[in-house]
C-alpha cells in the first residue's frame, strides 16, 4: 500500500511522488498511479521495485510510524561520537548579522591534554568520530587545531576507527599550503562563506580593521583549485543571502572558477536570526525557508537522516568549548538554557575533566534525545519533515502552525525538482 508519508504533486499526464522517510521523489504516470490505487499487482516489478526500497510503498503489515521510529532511533543511538569543537570564540571578522556574543576564549595546552585524553579513553566504543572544527574562526589557532588532528588521526587509526573532520571557516586565513596540511590531517570537508558579490560581501563580512576580505578569499580557492594534488577533499561554498542580495550572488563567478571542479559546490543559504542586537539591522530583509535558492549539489534530496537531523538528538552528539565546557547544541554554546521560540531547554550538560572524563548530567542529555511522539503527532502525514527538518527546539509543536509550515517545504522542494528537470 501507499506510504501515509507520500506526498502528491499532479503535473499533466504524470504525478510526482515525495517521500519524507528516503527524502526521495520519483515520477509515476497517471495510469500506473491508478493501477496502484486499485491493484498494486497490476505495476510492472521494476516500477514496484523503485517505489517500494524509497519507502512510497510499504508492506500492508508494517506501520509507517513505527518504521520511522525504528529509523530514529537506530540514528540517534549509533556507534558514532559526532563533536563541535569551538577552537576559539574569537574572530577577525567583524560580521554585520553575526549572532555570537562570547567572552573570548582560545584552546591551550590544558585543553589539548584533556581532550585527547578524553577521545584515546572513549574511542573504542565507537566506530567513527566526526568532528566539527568550529569557531570563531577557527583558523585563528590553526597550529593547535592542525596538531590536534593529527594527534586524533593517530589515534583513531591505532584503534581501528574511522576519523573524519569538517570545518567551518570564512576562509581568510585558508591558505593553499595550510589547506592541504589540514586535509592530510583528516579534515576532508571545508565550509567557506562567502556574502554574494563583491560589494556585498565586503559591506557584510569586514575584517575588524574595516578593510574588505572577498578577494583574499576567492584568491585563495583559487589556488587550492589550482593545485595539482590528488588528495580527496571537498570544499561547500556557502552563499548567505537576504532579500537584498539574494539575485545579487556569487553564483556567476563560482561557475567561472570553480564549475568544471567537482571537488567544489555551491549553495545558498538564508541569514538566520540566532539572536544578538546585529541581526535587527536587516530582520525585515531575511528570507524564510521557502525561497527557491541556488544548490548545485541537489541536496534539497536524498539526504540521509544525518544530514537532515541536527546532531544535538544523538545521544553521542555534543559541543565543546575551550573552557572543556560541554553543551548540545553549539548555536548557543555558552547559554545554560536556550530560550527560542517560547520553547526551553537546558543547553549545558557537563564538562570534561582533566583526567579526560566526561562528567555530564544524564536527565538533561536524555530530554534531548530521548523523543516521545505524542499521540496527536502519530498519524500526522508532516511527523517526518517535523522531526528530522527542524531544531529540536521547535519540532513537534502540536499546531496547525507546524502543518503550514512543512507543506510549504514540501511545495518548495516539488518547485525546485521541476526546477531542476529544466536545466
Amino acid at each position: 500500500m501507499l506510504s501515509k508519508y507520500n506526498f502528491y504533486k499532479e503535473e499533466e499526464s504524470r504525478i510526482i511522488i515525495y517521500n519524507s522517510i528516503s527524502d526521495n521523489i520519483q515520477t509515476i504516470n497517471n495510469e500506473d498511479f491508478n493501477n496502484i490505487i486499485e491493484n498494486e499487482a497490476q505495476i510492472n516489478s521494476e516500477q514496484f521495485d523503485l517505489l517500494f526500497n524509497n519507502d512510497m510503498l510499504i508492506l500492508d503489515d508494517l506501520d509507517d510510524a513505527r518504521k520511522f521510529q525504528y529509523r530514529l532511533n537506530k540514528f540517534v543511538f549509533s556507534q558514532e561520537l559526532r563533536i563541535t569543537v569551538l577552537v576559539t570564540t574569537n574572530c577577525n571578522f567583524t560580521c554585520s548579522y553575526c549572532y555570537q556574543d562570547y567572552e573570548i576564549q582560545y584552546i591551550d595546552d590544558e585543553f589539548e591534554h584533556s581532550f585527547l585524553l578524553f577521545i584515546k579513553r572513549n574511542i573504542k566504543n565507537y566506530k567513527n568520530l566526526s568532528i566539527s572544527w568550529f569557531g570563531g574562526e577557527p583558523l585563528i589557532v590553526s597550529k593547535r587545531l592542525l596538531n590536534l588532528s593529527n594527534q586524533i588521526s593517530k589515534i583513531c587509526k591505532e584503534a581501528g576507527v574511522s576519523y573524519m573532520g569538517n570545518l567551518t571557516s570564512n576562509g581568510f586565513n585558508l591558505t593553499e599550503k595550510l589547506f592541504f596540511q589540514l586535509v592530510n590531517s583528516g579534515i576532508k570537508f571545508f565550509q567557506v562563506t562567502i556574502d554574494g558579490n563583491k560589494e556585498d560581501h565586503d559591506s557584510l563580512r569586514k575584517l575588524k580593521n574595516g578593510k574588505g576580505s572577498y578577494e583574499r578569499i576567492i584568491n585563495n580557492l583559487k589556488q587550492i583549485s589550482y593545485n595539482p594534488s590528488k588528495a580527496f577533499f571537498r570544499i561547500g561554498i556557502r552563499n548567505n543571502v537576504y532579500r537584498n542580495n539574494v539575485h545579487k550572488s556569487f553564483f556567476e563567478e563560482f561557475k567561472i572558477h570553480f564549475e568544471n571542479d567537482r571537488r567544489f559546490s555551491y549553495f545558498q543559504y538564508p541569514i538566520k536570526d540566532w539572536g544578538g542586537e546585529k541581526i535587527n539591522a536587516i530582520k525585515n530583509e531575511l528570507l524564510s525557508d521557502d525561497e527557491i535558492l541556488i544548490d548545485n549539489t541537489n541536496s534539497f534530496m536524498n539526504r540521509s537522516f544525518s544530514e537532515r537531523t541536527c546532531y544535538a538528538v544523538r545521544q553521542q552528539g555534543f559541543s565543546i568549548t575551550p573552557d572543556l565546557k560541554v553543551y548540545k547544541c553549539h548555536h548557543f554554546t555558552g547559554k545554560a538554557v536556550i530560550n527560542q521560540k517560547g520553547m526551553s531547554k537546558v543547553n549545558f550538560v557537563g564538562k570534561i575533566d582533566l583526567e579526560g572524563n566526561l562528567k555530564q548530567n544524564e536527565k538533561t542529555v536524555s530530554d534531548w534525545n530521548s523523543l516521545v511522539i505524542p499521540n496527536e503527532c502519530d498519524e500526522c502525514p508532516y511527523l517526518v519533515n517535523c522531526i528530522l527538518d527542524n531544531c529540536p527546539l521547535i519540532a513537534l509543536e502540536k499546531n496547525e502552525e507546524c502543518k503550514v509550515r512543512e507543506q510549504s517545504k514540501i511545495d518548495t522542494r516539488f518547485n525546485k525538482f521541476i526546477q531542476m528537470e529544466k536545466q
